[in-house]
C-alpha cells in the first residue's frame, strides 16, 4: 500500500562521513552506492589463508546416495498424511476424489515411482505445477 499525504514517512537526511545529506537524489545514490559494493568491501576485509575450502569442509560421509524402492504401503501411508483439497492438478483429477481410491492407485504409483528411481527418467507430467495466484 503506498501512503499519500502527511502521513509519509520520509527520510529527512543522511549521515554519510559526518555530514548530513539532505538532497534526495544524493541519497538515492549513496544507498546504491553502498549496496553496489558492500559484498566487495567485506569481502576484502577477509584475510588472506592458505588453507584451501575443502579444509574446513570435514570428510564425506560416503561419495554416492541411493534411494531405496517404495512400497504400495508406503505410498498409502504418505497419503493419509496429506491435506486433501479439491484443487485439481494439471491433470484436472480432483484430488478428494481420487484420495478415495488411493487403495487402488497405490501399486500402480509404486511401479511408476521405482521405475523412475531405477532409470533416472522422471516422466514430463511429474515435473509440471498448477499455479494459482491468489491476490490479497
Amino acid at each position: 500500500m503506498i501512503k499519500v499525504g502527511k502521513d509519509d514517512n520520509r527520510i529527512e537526511g543522511l549521515l554519510i562521513n559526518d555530514q548530513l545529506v539532505t538532497d534526495s537524489k544524493l541519497m538515492v545514490d549513496k544507498f546504491n552506492e553502498f549496496f553496489t559494493y558492500v559484498g566487495q568491501s567485506l569481502a576484502d576485509k577477509i584475510p588472506p589463508s592458505n588453507k584451501t575450502y575443502e579444509y574446513y569442509m570435514g570428510h564425506s560421509p560416503c561419495s554416492s546416495f541411493g534411494i531405496l524402492p517404495t512400497s504400495p504401503n508406503e505410498i498409502l501411508k504418505i497419503g493419509q498424511t496429506m491435506r486433501i483439497t479439491h484443487s485439481a492438478g494439471c491433470d484436472d483429477l480432483d484430488p478428494f476424489i481420487l484420495s478415495g481410491h488411493l487403495d487402488q492407485l497405490a501399486l500402480l504409483l509404486t511401479e511408476i515411482f521405482n521405475s523412475s528411481f531405477a532409470t533416472g527418467n522422471v516422466p514430463q507430467f511429474f515435473k509440471m505445477a498448477k499455479i494459482t495466484p491468489i491476490f490479497k
